[in-house]
């Protein structure tokens, strides 16, 4: 409850603060985008500690069925998605990115998919996800981020959930 509760007050902190919005020239949105091509590459190359370069030690990463603090955790639940679904490929579109300088604050929106093999076939997840960066040392880590599903075609697993 408190781990939600912190994220709650970190995600309302952001979207209620002064921001300017970020332009694909600003050196702290590119930083941002960089840092999470990076993680996307990383991902897909299933090499976790390079991931771990990029996230704080407390992130929280919530998706539709799974809810983890802490950068070790994060990697080991990463970790166990790609032992689980060997053929997982994940991807990022970056939408938006607005920064709170005075704060050190920035907060990404966009889009992202999933796809992998069930024994029945395909699975295409997609949605929108929302993540909250820190800047800490010079360097822009990912303190939160959020996951919303919102179609899912192809597998058994795509069926409704009540």
């Amino acid at each position: 409850m408190r781990n939600r509760l912190t994220l709650l007050i970190a995600l309302l902190v952001v979207s209620c603060a002064p921001v300017t919005p970020a332009l694909s020239t600003d050196s702290d949105a590119a930083a941002i985008r960089n840092a999470r091509r990076q993680m996307s590459e990383s991902l897909s190359k299933r090499e976790f500690a390079a991931i771990g370069q990029h996230l704080t030690d407390n992130v929280s990463i919530t998706g539709p069925v799974w809810r983890t603090v802490g950068r070790e955790h994060v990697l080991r639940a990463y970790s166990g998605l790609m032992t689980r679904r060997p053929d997982l490929v994940w991807t990022y579109e970056p939408q938006e990115i607005r920064i709170n300088r005075d704060w050190s604050f920035a907060s990404e929106s966009g889009t992202w998919r999933e796809t992998w093999g069930e024994s029945d076939g395909l699975t295409d997840l997609r949605g929108s996800y929302m993540a909250l960066w820190r800047r800490a040392e010079g360097r822009w880590l990912l303190d939160a981020q959020v996951f919303i599903p919102l179609a899912c075609t192809g597998s058994g697993y795509c069926s409704p959930r009540r």
